[in-house]
């Protein structure tokens, strides 16, 4: 398909003013870098001593708003990084125009987690919590909004870092795979091709053969892996155990002292 514009025909001459200004401050600012997009310009200084960063930026800033007064533009400053793009243009208009075209091509949705964690991902709360704000109980999808870090935030949650946005997707992969109780061979690699540790348990289907748990072992190779199993999979399981693939082991345990269901453990 096609590459569209949200705002057809916009002016884009002020670009040349921008980049000039932005320059004379990369000059001055050792580590800064300029970067120009297509409907934009960004000025990062992610790689600079951040107090003087912040500073430069802070000064740029003012002389942007200064020559650019009467131009059709928003100046914006995240973290490391100030954009200068045409207004209207965001990752709120854009996260909107997705949503539109999904209920238009499909009817809707009935799930949206938004996750961000910068400043210009505000847009992204703001405008989903609008769109669906005065909408009748039960034609609302169900929306979660997150920001990382716990800062002042139009979203509704927050998580600590990346590594809990991780841990998040995993458990909603965990929950999906769950929910479904006929997993393939192929379903189960995949939940090593992610590179991310596998924490928690998850259900095994009671039809699965030793080929199926041997996927496994393979999937999950270089982590250690609980999963509880239905009663039945103990003999056939500490076979498997018994002669792991070449540099694999595996623990046999029981869950919370009971015979069944069996929990084992993947690594290397």
């Amino acid at each position: 398909s096609e590459w569209r514009q949200l705002l057809p025909d916009n002016d884009l001459s002020w670009k040349e003013t921008v980049a000039t200004v932005m320059e004379a401050y990369k000059v001055r600012t050792n580590g800064a870098q300029t970067e120009v997009k297509g409907s934009s310009l960004v000025w990062k200084f992610d790689e600079v001593d951040p107090e003087f960063g912040l500073m430069q930026a802070k000064e740029m800033c003012v002389h942007l708003n200064t020559v650019l007064a009467n131009c059709p533009v928003a100046i914006i400053t995240g973290k490391g990084y100030v954009e200068v793009r045409p207004k209207g243009v965001n990752k709120g208009a854009m996260v909107d125009h997705v949503v539109s075209q999904l209920y238009s091509q499909v009817g809707g949705v009935d799930f949206i987690l938004c996750i961000g964690d910068d400043s210009a991902d505000e847009f992204m709360f703001q405008a989903l919590h609008a769109r669906f704000a005065d909408r009748p109980a039960g034609t609302v999808p169900a929306l979660f909004t997150c920001v990382v870090g716990r800062k002042p935030s139009s979203a509704q949650y927050y998580v600590n870092g990346a590594d809990e946005v991780l841990e998040l997707c995993q458990s909603l992969r965990l929950h999906s795979t769950r929910a479904n109780r006929n997993l393939s061979t192929s379903d189960l690699k995949g939940l090593g091709r992610g590179r991310v540790p596998i924490r928690g348990e998850g259900p095994l289907n009671s039809s699965m053969d030793g080929s199926t748990m041997r996927a496994v072992f393979a999937a999950t190779r270089g982590t250690s892996t609980p999963f509880a199993l239905p009663a039945g999979h103990g003999a056939r399981l500490a076979s498997i155990a018994a002669s792991p693939p070449p540099g694999q082991r595996a623990e046999l345990g029981t869950v919370d002292g009971a015979a069944e269901p069996i929990k084992f453990t993947v690594g290397q």
